[in-house]
Formats: structure tokens, C-alpha cells, sequence
């Protein structure tokens, strides 16, 4: 016994795939919401 686990890259490679796919859901929402509040601060003042 090593002590080393065999393979388990999938997971991984899974693990990396969901964050990902998370912070590039949380960015598009806040670009979003940003440039909406912008638009949103833009005719307030006009």
C-alpha cells in the first residue's frame, strides 16, 4: 500500500468542468445585471 490513488482524473477533470461552468454562469449574470443597471442609469438621467 502507497498510499496513491489510481487514476480518478475523471473526477477531476469533472470537478474542474462544473466550477467552470459555474463562474461562467456567476460572470454572465453580473455582465448582465451590470449593463443592465447602466442602461437603467442612462435613461434615469436623460
Amino acid at each position: 500500500m502507497s498510499g496513491m490513488i489510481q487514476g480518478g482524473w475523471e473526477f477531476v477533470v469533472a470537478a474542474y468542468a462544473v466550477t467552470a461552468a459555474v463562474l461562467g454562469a456567476y460572470a454572465t449574470s453580473v455582465f448582465l445585471r451590470f449593463r443592465s443597471e447602466k442602461t437603467r442609469a442612462s435613461k434615469e438621467t436623460s
